[in-house]
């Protein structure tokens, strides 16, 4: 019976014992390289600063309203890049006039007509267009450029923006 007992503690203590692990790295040392974090120098974190400090100077100009007159290539960037903006140009039937009145989230929001002695003569429109969609060819489209021949694709599309993002008032 000694002998049993002495036999199954044996077995006991293998089973439980720790056992000695080989303990080397899982991964190809080679591969490994050290982590460097990045430090700004004093003259990037200033210079990034006065970056940022010009982007507020040109957001706060940019959100004022300018008066372009007749001077489409002021009203093409305003409208491009959807900063408000008024706008007149001058045909034999009155004076038509878009406003840009700036953003709204992810759209832009113009308003416009058609005047004579600065009484609108038939209906007005309003458009919220997403602003990826505003260009040059928006502009053109918005004063008829777009009816000569050669232009029809870019008449057929803008048509499509009108229909679907502006109304008439």
């Amino acid at each position: 019976m000694a002998l049993l007992l002495v036999s199954l503690i044996f077995i006991i203590s293998a089973c439980t014992a720790p056992k000695k692990v080989n303990i080397e790295p899982i991964y190809d040392e080679s591969s490994v390289r050290e982590v460097i974090p990045l430090v700004k120098s004093s003259s990037t974190l200033a210079s990034e600063k006065q970056m940022a400090e010009q982007k507020i100077k040109d957001d706060e100009e940019n959100a004022k309203s300018i008066i372009c007159g007749d001077d489409e290539n002021c009203f093409i960037q305003k409208l491009i890049n959807c900063y408000p903006a008024d706008f007149k140009k001058i045909f034999t039937e009155g004076e038509r006039q878009l406003n840009i009145i700036g953003p709204a989230g992810e759209r832009c929001y113009l308003q416009g007509g058609l005047y004579k002695n600065e009484v609108l003569v038939g209906s007005s429109f309003s458009c919220r267009i997403p602003k990826n969609l505003l260009s040059a060819d928006t502009y053109s489209h918005f004063f008829g450029l777009d009816k000569v021949a050669g232009k029809e694709e870019i008449k057929n599309r803008q048509d499509k923006i009108e229909a679907a993002y502006c109304r008439q008032d």
